[in-house]
This record gives structure tokens, sequence and C-alpha cells, in this order.
């Protein structure tokens, strides 16, 4: 688990630990994200078994040829995901709002017409491989559509953005009433992807850095 320095509080007194919330929802969309990857698979395999299986009890990708079957397929596979994100829902009907919002792109994905399109172009060839590769890309959208999520709770305030730099251990380096929330968000992610670590050439080629002073000349 990603370590933040220091109790991540600005100058002021505010109670928000914005970084811990950060790391918080990222690793919140990272495993909606995985969970709905790992569930398409399994809702494949589920509705091949029921659609694809000849009388010898192996999988004919040829059925997907006929229309119905491969209507019947998707419909399965899009009403399982719809099933899926709503008891994720029900178990915890006073889910926060990012994270309504997360689960709600992490599960439509596939679940509208976008599963049938893929389906209806690929026929016999959108084999259980093929829906893994189309999880995984989808996988990749989906976080970039649910990262914002993950810093809509951090006001764009110098105390804020002063506060995150404290608590990644990095304060006095960047001028929190010049540095961008935008640049700050960027830094959380490096922080986030290095396991607690920045390198000072992340925050030095900001433009809000500050410039140590230059030592003074000996008499």
């Amino acid at each position: 688990m990603v370590q933040h320095h220091g109790n991540g509080h600005g100058g002021n007194g505010d109670a928000h630990d914005y970084l811990h919330e950060f790391l918080t929802r990222q690793a919140d969309i990272v495993r909606a994200a995985d969970d709905s990857e790992l569930f398409k698979v399994k809702l494949y395999v589920d509705a091949a078994t029921t659609h694809l299986m000849d009388d010898n009890g192996e999988i004919d990708y040829n059925r997907l040829k006929n229309p119905e079957t491969l209507q019947a397929m998707a419909a399965q596979i899009g009403s399982g995901l719809t099933s899926r994100a709503l008891t994720v829902y029900q178990a915890d009907p006073n889910l926060p709002w990012h994270r309504q919002l997360q689960l709600t792109i992490a599960y439509a994905g596939l679940a509208g017409g976008d599963l049938k399109r893929f389906m209806e172009s690929d026929k016999e060839d959108f084999t259980v491989s093929r829906i893994g590769a189309v999880s995984a890309n989808v996988k990749r959208q989906q976080l970039q559509q649910m990262a914002p999520s993950t810093w809509e709770h951090i006001p764009d305030t110098p105390a804020a953005k002063a506060s995150i730099l404290n608590a990644m251990g990095i304060a006095g380096k960047l001028n929190s009433q010049v540095a961008t929330l935008e640049s700050i968000v960027e830094l959380m992610q490096h922080y986030h992807g290095n396991s607690g670590v920045i390198s000072p050439k992340t925050y030095e080629r900001n433009p809000a850095y500050i410039q140590p002073a230059a030592p003074h000349a000996g008499n």
C-alpha cells in the first residue's frame, strides 16, 4: 500500500486528507474495472455454454452466425452485467456519489449496444479470447472515464494544494499559489504509480517549482 507523509493537513487546520482520499478512490476505480473485466469473461463463458455448446459438449462458434443465437447470447451477457451492478448497489444503498459513478461506468461498458455490435461484426470469431481483448480495451477506457472521480473532492485552493504537497513529502518544493490543480493531480498520479515515491525530476519541471537559493560567495 502507498504510504503518505505527515497528516495531509494544510496550515489552515483543514480536516480533509485529500491525498489519502485520492489514493482510496484510485484503488476503488481499479477494483471496479478489474471486477467488471473479470465478470464480463465469466458471463461470456456462461452464455457460450448455454447457447454454443453442441451435442458433443463442445463449443461451436459457428452458431454465432445465427442472428437469433447471437442476439440471445448478447442479451444474456448484458442482462448479467446489469444484474451485477444492481447487486453491488443494493449491497450498500448509501454508496457515496463518486463510487456510484465508478460502478455505473464499470458495468455500462458492454451492457448496452456495444456488445451486440462487436458480436455482429465478428460473428463466429467472437471467441472467449476476443471477449478478453475487448474487455481489456473497455477497461482502459473505463479507467480514463473514472479518473476524474478520484480528485473531484479537492478544492482548487492554495491551502488544499499545499496540504497535498506536504502529504507527499515535498512541501516547499512548489509554490501552491502558482501550481495548478491539474499539475498537482499529475503529481499524485505519479506518487500513486510509484508506490509513494516522487522523483525530483517530476516536480522540478513544474512551472511552480521553487528554485533553491543560490549559495552566497565567500568574501
